[in-house]
């Protein structure tokens, strides 16, 4: 049922492990969170509460069965997150997990992932947002995002400037580094770049805490 992770996704989650390892516990949310189990599912373990959005059904249910044990400290919110809320297409690949998108041409950009994707167009809810932060709070400590395909446009619209406990964002890059602008405007809120895997695609960013 789990899904097998490289070396390198191993790596992430022991790195992750020892950022969440502070005596407070923390709060972190994850867009695209698919089953839930992986760089900050430690920190459900020591004791973090998450808050997690995933809008394909089949991996929002996997993800309620993986995260069941911490279901006191665990918020899911079955919905994509974009800039506005409402219904949408969805591009839901259902002969692989992780790798459903808004966006249709994402499978044919995103060939190495699945080589032959089953794609089947279904409606889903999208949440702005504005609307995500209103209902789960401003007191994040740590912001997930793999939106596969829409990762740059919510790096460049969520309100950093308001998240004044987050320390660190990772974000799926696709094998890419992140437009010089949104790097400048990252700074502006006083993150820099910790990281960033070729093997995985992920970036790390982060900063000391404005109190």
């Amino acid at each position: 049922f789990f899904k097998q992770k490289t070396a390198y996704e191993i790596k992430e989650c022991d790195w992750s492990s020892d950022v969440c390892s502070s005596d407070l516990f923390g709060k972190f949310l994850e867009i695209g969170a698919d089953y839930g189990v992986d760089h900050l599912y430690p920190a459900l373990e020591k004791g973090w509460t998450g808050v997690y959005c995933e809008p394909d059904p089949k991996s929002c249910y996997n993800l309620m069965l993986c995260t069941e044990q911490f279901a006191d400290r665990v918020t899911v919110i079955n919905s994509a997150v974009s800039t506005e809320s409402g219904l949408t297409n969805f591009y839901l690949c259902t002969n692989a997990t992780g790798t459903s998108s808004l966006r249709p041409e994402w499978h044919i950009l995103n060939k190495e992932a699945v080589p032959n994707p089953v794609i089947r167009t279904i409606v889903t809810n999208t949440i702005s947002i504005e609307k995500l932060f209103d209902h789960i709070g401003y007191d994040m400590d740590i912001v997930s995002i793999d939106a596969e395909g829409s990762d740059m446009m919510l790096l460049e619209n969520i309100p950093w400037g308001r998240l004044n406990k987050c320390r660190l964002i990772m974000v799926e890059s696709g094998g890419e580094t992140e437009p010089a602008h949104i790097v400048q405007m990252l700074s502006s809120y006083g993150y820099s770049k910790l990281q960033y895997s070729t093997n995985t695609g992920n970036s790390f960013y982060t900063r000391i805490p404005q109190n």
